[in-house]
């Protein structure tokens, strides 16, 4: 008798399995926030068994594609317990969710395991490895029964609409249902999207999404309108002009921050000596980031395209979803490409990561330093990553074979990355009191060490350039705080918008071998970073950075986190002007991101 329920008695181990793997999704996605699931579920009811019924068609499908019940439970299993991890460890991390495109980075699978080896449970790493090496022996060796042609098909069709139907929520023909169980569309605030809607829908519903909404009043009109604004603007005055086109340098160290600026901690020697020197000769200030702990590729796309993330709905990575799609895109590279020079990029890791191989070329760069070409390979430990003043010493070289052509040159470096274990950089010779946790203490001066090595780096290279006959201008700038654990404590007496600016302020210096009278450079968004530089060298503004050096006078710091005015006032707040020039430019951006691209002649 049993032999008659033999399909529905594995749709039953099906329904089983995916009520367990959408039970434990929920459970790595609320741990961090010490959410109960069992309070989510009853909660959520709809959405949880919304959840299990998306996960029982996927099992169906992979049913249907392996023709073998048992491969299918394995993949499952694995491919969730390996997500199960990683939203686990990104939350705690990052304090974000895992998207879709973040499976982009399987591409670079042993850097992102390098990356994140002692933040990642090994034995939970080893449990996955048993769970596979198991699945396998049962898959050969546990008889099975195979479906036939036309069921596989009926089901991976069905496993498949059921997957479409829950992507683009906005869109979806199943929008309006998935709404009546409670489904809400949270594109801007993917922490709520995560918490309210459940892992499995928040998470297809990023597939294929927009990085940024339209806006309402987008149309050719209004385009024509802005750019008749802006190229009839005036740009401001160059403070000091070159007689000859400069090289200019962009260096984004890799979570380069100012430990010494965390109150009731000391450092028996300043890591950042060096840096604060530098406020006496050359313009030093503090960079907006956009982005906290993770997410450098965000940052740099501000840096290079004058565009800004404050835009972006949450959670969005330009690089990947964008600008890796498009055969050119309108630059601060090619612009400078239009005025005669040469673009290189530099980056002493995976060229592949961030798709940077595929989405440099798109900004213009001529050619790309990856640590597969990297001429200097030292590293301040066998378990660190190329050091920040091998990188340098690159760029220098760069600069020497290139002195009769301006040159622009772009380097991220990767010494100080994730992660802070102690000898990564060397002995540790900086000590630190304060700090009572002794794991976050050795992590600390960990820390310090590598910035103390960062900024001998950065030292060499402003000595460097001043023996260059060309003017040369560097920008040298954090792409974003570090993840460590020893800010809570540390910044208790700021306010909300302090705190916001606070955890999104890295150093920032600007030197040249020629004279720049501007020292005080306040915070500013890297958005900025290109009309500042032609500014200092008194090079030609295009219409759009004017209308950047306008929203600059009014708003210097413009992120998602939190604005700074020029006053230096960081607020959440903005008055009828400056809420207008965002919105010319947020109308500029998605023109360019995803509109017909009229303002690209505003970039030239």
């Amino acid at each position: 008798m049993l032999k008659k329920f033999k399909i529905p008695y594995r749709m039953l181990i099906l329904l089983i399995t995916a009520g367990v793997l959408a039970a434990s999704l929920q459970i790595c996605s609320l741990k961090p926030y010490q959410i109960s699931v069992f309070y989510w579920i009853t909660h959520h009811k709809d959405l949880y068994f919304l959840s299990v019924g998306i996960l029982f068609f996927i099992l169906l499908g992979l049913w249907a594609l392996f023709n073998n019940i048992y491969c299918a439970l394995i993949v499952a299993v694995a491919g969730i317990g390996a997500l199960d991890i990683s939203q686990y460890d990104k939350l705690k991390l990052l304090h974000e969710p895992v998207y879709p495109w973040d499976l982009k980075q399987v591409e670079n699978l042993s850097e992102m395991l390098n990356i994140v080896r002692n933040k990642v449970s090994p034995v939970l790493v080893i449990s996955l490895l048993i769970l596979i090496l198991v699945g396998i022996v049962a898959t050969y060796w546990i008889p099975r029964k195979k479906i036939k042609l036309s069921q596989r098909v009926m089901y991976i069709l069905a496993s498949g609409a059921v997957i479409l139907g829950c992507t683009h929520l906005q869109s979806s023909v199943l929008a309006a249902p998935l709404a009546k169980m409670g489904a809400v569309d949270y594109h801007w605030d993917q922490k709520q999207n995560y918490l309210d809607n459940g892992f499995m829908l928040a998470f297809l519903d990023n597939i294929g999404a927009k990085i940024e909404t339209q806006p309402a009043d987008y149309n050719q009109a209004t385009m024509k309108n802005i750019m008749k604004k802006y190229e009839n603007t005036t740009a401001s005055a160059a403070i000091q002009s070159t007689q000859e086109q400069p090289n200019i340098v962009f260096v984004m160290d890799e979570s380069l921050f100012d430990p010494t600026r965390l109150t009731n901690m000391t450092f028996s020697e300043d890591p950042m000596q060096n840096f604060h020197g530098f406020k006496d000769t050359y313009g030093t200030g503090y960079s907006l980031s956009p982005v906290f702990g993770g997410g450098t590729s965000n940052v740099e796309f501000e840096a290079l395209t004058g565009l800004n993330m404050s835009f972006i709905n949450e959670g969005g990575v330009p690089y990947q979803q964008v600008l890796a799609k498009k055969n050119n895109f309108p630059s601060l590279v090619s612009l400078l490409k239009s005025r005669g020079y040469d673009a290189t990029a530099v980056h002493p890791f995976d060229k592949t990561f961030y798709n940077r191989d595929r989405v440099y070329p798109v900004l213009g760069f001529d050619k790309f330093i990856s640590q597969d070409d990297i001429k200097y390979k030292d590293k301040l430990s066998s378990e660190g990553y190329i050091s920040d003043m091998s990188a340098i010493k690159q760029v220098v070289d760069v600069l020497n074979a290139g002195a009769d052509k301006p040159q622009f040159i772009h380097l991220v470096t990767m010494q100080n990355h994730l992660p802070v274990m102690d000898g990564m950089n060397g002995t540790n010779t900086i000590q630190v009191s304060g700090i009572q946790d002794s794991a976050a203490k050795v992590e600390m001066e960990s820390y310090a060490e590598g910035v103390k090595e960062t900024n001998k780096a950065d030292q060499f290279l402003v000595d460097s350039i001043q023996q260059l006959t060309r003017p040369t201008i560097v920008v040298v700038f954090g792409d974003h705080l570090p993840a460590l654990q020893s800010y809570d404590g540390h910044v208790a007496e700021m306010t909300a918008d302090q705190k916001e600016e606070f955890m999104h302020q890295t150093p920032l210096l600007v030197a040249a071998n020629f004279p720049l009278q501007e020292k005080n450079l306040g915070t500013i968004a890297p958005s900025f970073f290109g009309p500042m530089v032609m500014s200092l060298t008194g090079q030609k503004q295009p219409a759009y950075y004017q209308l950047l050096e306008q929203i600059k006078q009014q708003l210097p710091g413009v992120s998602p986190a939190v604005y700074v005015d020029g006053n230096g006032t960081a607020t959440t707040e903005l008055n009828d002007d400056q809420k207008k020039l965002l919105h010319d430019y947020e109308l500029v951006q998605y023109d360019l991101l995803y509109g017909k691209g009229y303002a690209a002649s505003m970039l030239k």
